[in-house]
């Protein structure tokens, strides 16, 4: 599983008769320096790997990373086992505000309080929901403290609750209206939290973040919205679209339970099983051709 540089390095060290595979999470992108010196041992292990797995082809197609090693990779994306979303017990936390929710409209948002999530613009969007909308962020992080100095700088703390950290997000997810993830850079890979949210027939809203797999899972105009990353108004806007127009909140909230279904574990299971099976199977050379044996899946 990469980035693991430890990991990446001493495979470096494998027989060259034994298969390397590698599930790719994320670029490093922060540590820009340390990738510098880091970066002729990451290209070196991509060389040698067999097959690289990603989890979205947007972030396959946008990763400098992996340019180079493309003809090798292929798109498996992230599943979800349904039994870990079926517990029903509420969340202490949110039986704590549950009276502040009644009669609301509820937006929630889930993940840790840093930079990358673009906390800051949902909240701020948060001035131009209507009146009955309420905004729930679940989680906790380093920017936690900034985020909720500017709830009550903003005067909004009655359209915003930080609930921190919570044992079960089955309770904030089930009882939701919509689902967003303001993220701002590639950093959200994926955003498994929007399965999860896929499962419970919530409609999405999302931000276009180039290479993000946030946008491989929802779909534009059918399982919710994309809009432009730090602008709080076009998060506004495709929310209250969203809540204010029954027939499209129906539409959208039966897409994402059809959609829900390409992520179901048993199915992303059997196609990781059969692509293990092939590389086992077929004899690939080190630069990701084929020896002998029919082509890969």
């Amino acid at each position: 599983h990469s980035p693991n540089p430890l990991a990446e390095l001493l495979s470096l060290f494998v027989p060259k008769n034994k298969k390397v595979i590698v599930h790719w999470h994320s670029d490093i992108v922060k540590q820009k320096i340390t990738y510098l010196f880091y970066k002729p041992i990451q290209q070196a292990f991509l060389k040698r790997a067999d097959k690289i797995i990603c989890t979205s082809p947007q972030y396959l197609e946008t990763s400098k990373q992996l340019k180079n090693f493309k003809e090798k990779a292929v798109v498996v994306p992230l599943g979800l086992n349904i039994e870990r979303l079926n517990t029903k017990d509420n969340d202490l936390k949110y039986e704590n505000i549950k009276d502040k929710l009644n009669g609301k409209k509820v937006v929630l948002s889930i993940g840790r309080f840093v930079e990358y999530k673009g906390f800051e613009y949902l909240v701020e969007s948060a001035k131009y929901f209507k009146e009955n909308t309420i905004l729930v962020i679940v989680g906790t992080g380093p920017l936690f403290g900034k985020i909720e100095e500017m709830i009550k700088r903003e005067n909004l703390n009655d359209k915003v609750i930080l609930t921190g950290k919570v044992k079960n997000i089955n309770s904030f997810l089930s009882k939701c209206d919509v689902f967003c993830l303001p993220s701002i850079s590639r950093n959200e890979a994926f955003g498994l939290v929007l399965v999860e949210a896929l499962y419970f027939g919530k409609p999405l809203v999302t931000t276009n973040v180039e290479g993000s797999g946030m946008n491989f899972v929802n779909i534009d105009n059918f399982t919710g919205f994309v809009v432009e990353p730090r602008n709080p108004k076009a998060l506004a806007e495709a929310i209250n679209k969203i809540l204010s127009d029954e027939d499209l909140y129906k539409i959208l909230s039966q897409n994402a339970k059809k959609r829900f279904n390409e992520f179901k574990i048993e199915a992303i299971g059997d196609k990781i099983i059969n692509l293990y099976k092939d590389i086992l199977t077929y004899n690939y050379s080190t630069e990701g051709g084929i020896k002998s044996g029919r082509k890969s899946c």
